[in-house]
C-alpha cells in the first residue's frame, strides 16, 4: 500500500482481445460475467483498512458487502485506424493513461477496474478488447490470465437473454469464499546460513565493490518522484505466432526457455543500445505458488492473490555477446542456457532465502523508500513473464437456452500484460505474455523522465529486430505452443 499512496506503483493490467462471431460483448453480458467472476474470486472483493483502529495497528484487507459494477466498469469506442502500428498506438495509449492512475483507497469501491475497447459500429464478428487493471496488493501478474479465463468461461455460459436492468444488475454481491493467505503465511521465508554469511560479505566489503560496479552498470536516470501522479509511458512489441513456435523449438534444442533467452536478448539490447556501458543487471519475477502445501489448491490456473518474488542476475557486455555502433552480436546461446539452469537453481531452494522475507526486516518502510529519491537504480531492467495462455473456452455451438436464448462460443485471441512504472525499481520493466497457438506480447513499461523515448524507440526496433532474427533460424516446427513459464 506505501507503494500505491507515495506513487511509487499504482497497478498491473492484462488485456485480452474477445471475439465471438453471433454476439457482441454488450455492457449486460460484461456485467452478467462480472458477477460469475467476482463470486468465485474473493480478492475481487475486498478494500483495505489502515489498521489504525483495528487489527493491531497493521494494514489489513476487509470484505465489501456489494460491489457497483457501473462504477468500475467502462465502455470506450475504438477510434478508426488504418493500420496495425496505429492500433497499437491506441492501446499504448489507454494502458498507459490506466498504469498512470492510482485507485480510490478510502474503502468505498474495490481495488480493480475494467475498461472495454469496443470496434465502432459494433457488427458482427465482434472483437473487443477488455482491461482488467488491479492494485498489486491483490494479486500478481497470474492472477490477470486467472481473471480473463474466468471471465471466457463465464461469457460462453451466459444467456443473450438477461433480464435484469443495467443498474441492477451492476450490483454485485461479493464473494462469500475466505480469503486466500498472503504469502508470508504460507511459507517459512527462512534464510539459509549461506545466505546470512553471502549478506554479511557484501556488507563488510561491499562499498568497495559497489563503487566500482555501480560506475559501470547502466540503470537509466535515477530514483525520482517529482511529481504526481506518476507517469508511466508504455510501448509494445508484437512477435507473431510462426517466429514464437520457431524460438521455442529453437529453445528446445538450445536446453534453454524463452524466459531465459528473453533475460539475455533484452540484456543484450540495452548494452548495445547504451553503448557506454559495461553491465547489465536483470531482476526476474518468479510466482512461489508451486511451493505452496498441495492442501490449499492454490495453482497458477484457478487462484487469485499476490505470490510472486524476483531473482537477480548481473551480465557483462562480454557475456552477453553485445555488439557496438550500431551492430548486433551474434547471440550467446550458451549464456541464455546459464540463465536456465540458475533459474532452475533459485527454485530449488524451495521457500528458503526468498527476496520478499527480506522485506520483512524493513522498519519503516516508508523511510525505506523515501531515502532512495536521487540514488542509483539498483537494476537495469526486470523481466515478467506470465506464459501462455488458451484463450479457447470448451467448444460448444450456438444452442437454446431454457427460456428461448442462445450460447455463444468466445474466445481469447490475444493478451498483453502491463504494469505500472516502478519508482523504486528498475528502469525498464519488460512484461511478457503469450496466447496458444497465437502472438507473444512483450510490454517496456517505464516512468517518463528516467530513461528518453528515443532510446526506447531504438530498444523496441532492435528487440524486435533481434527477436525475429532468431526465428527465422529457429525451426520451421508449427503446432501447438508449449506452456514454457521459463521460471
Amino acid at each position: 500500500m506505501t507503494l500505491h499512496d507515495r506513487g511509487f506503483h499504482y497497478s498491473v493490467a492484462v488485456v485480452a482481445r474477445y471475439s465471438c462471431s453471433t454476439s457482441t460483448l454488450s455492457r449486460k453480458l460484461v456485467f452478467s460475467a462480472l458477477r460469475e467472476v467476482v463470486q468465485q474470486h474473493p480478492a475481487l472483493g475486498v478494500v483495505v483498512a489502515s489498521g489504525k483502529n483495528n487489527n493491531g495497528g497493521k494494514p489489513c484487507f476487509l470484505r465489501l458487502e456489494e460491489i457497483d459494477l457501473n462504477k468500475i466498469v467502462s465502455f470506450v469506442e475504438k477510434p478508426a485506424v488504418s493500420s496495425e502500428e496505429e492500433e497499437q498506438k491506441f492501446l499504448d495509449g489507454v494502458l498507459s493513461e490506466q498504469n498512470s492512475r492510482g485507485f480510490d483507497t478510502s474503502g468505498s469501491l474495490p481495488l480493480w477496474r475494467v475498461v472495454v475497447l469496443q470496434q465502432r459500429g459494433g457488427g458482427l464478428p465482434s472483437v473487443a478488447d477488455l482491461a482488467f487493471v488491479w492494485h498489486h496488493v491483490i494479486a500478481d501478474g497470474l492472477s490477470g490470465l486467472v481473471f480473463h479465463s474466468a471471465v471466457l468461461q463465464a461469457l460462453s455460459s451466459a444467456s443473450q437473454t438477461i433480464k435484469e436492468e443495467d443498474d441492477e444488475l451492476g450490483i454485485v454481491p461479493t464473494s462469500t469464499k475466505p480469503l486466500l493467505p498472503p504469502l508470508e503465511d504460507i511459507l517459512s521465508l527462512s534464510e539459509s546460513t549461506m545466505a546470512k554469511i553471502s549478506g554479511m560479505f557484501k556488507s563488510w566489503l561491499g562499498s568497495w565493490f559497489a563503487a566500482k560496479d555501480e560506475a559501470r552498470k547502466w540503470t537509466g536516470a535515477p530514483y525520482q518522484c517529482k511529481s504526481l501522479p506518476t507517469k508511466t509511458l508504455i510501448r509494445q512489441v508484437s512477435i507473431p505466432a510462426a517466429s514464437v513456435n520457431s524460438l521455442v523449438s529453437r529453445c528446445h534444442s538450445e536446453r534453454t526457455s524463452i524466459t531465459a533467452l528473453l533475460q539475455t536478448l533484452v540484456g543484450k539490447v540495452l548494452a548495445e543500445t547504451f553503448e557506454d556501458s559495461q553491465r547489465v543487471r536483470c531482476a526476474t519475477a518468479i510466482s512461489v505458488r508451486r511451493f505452496f502445501p498441495a492442501h490449499l489448491n492454490i495453482s497458477d490456473d484457478n487462484s487469485m492473490g499476490l505470490w510472486v518474488t524476483a531473482s537477480r542476475q548481473n551480465f557483462s557486455r562480454h557475456t552477453l555477446g553485445a555488439g557496438g555502433r550500431g551492430v548486433a552480436g551474434e547471440f550467446p546461446w550458451g549464456e541464455a542456457k546459464k540463465n536456465k539452469q540458475r533459474i532452475q537453481k533459485e527454485l530449488a531452494k524451495g521457500d528458503r532465502d526468498i527476496t520478499m522475507g527480506s522485506l520483512r526486516h524493513i522498519p519503516d518502510f516508508d523511510a525505506y523508500l523515501t531515502g532512495r529519491i536521487g540514488k542509483k537504480r539498483e537494476d537495469s531492467y526486470s523481466i515478467t513473464n506470465i506464459g501462455v495462455f488458451d484463450g479457447e473456452a470448451p467448444a460448444r455451438k450456438p444452442t437454446a437456452t431454457a427460456d428461448g436464448g442462445l450460447y455463444h462460443q468466445w474466445r481469447i485471441s490475444r493478451v498483453a500484460l502491463s504494469q505500472s512504472c516502478h519508482v523504486n525499481g528498475s528502469a525498464v520493466q519488460f512484461c511478457i505474455a503469450s496466447t496458444k497457438g497465437g502472438e507473444m506480447v512483450i510490454a517496456l513499461n517505464w516512468q517518463e523522465g528516467v530513461v528518453p523515448v528515443s532510446d526506447i524507440d531504438r530498444v523496441v526496433q532492435s528487440l524486435r529486430e533481434q527477436l525475429l532474427r532468431l526465428g527465422d533460424e529457429g525451426g520451421r516446427k508449427r503446432g501447438w505452443l508449449p506452456r514454457l513459464w521459463g521460471v
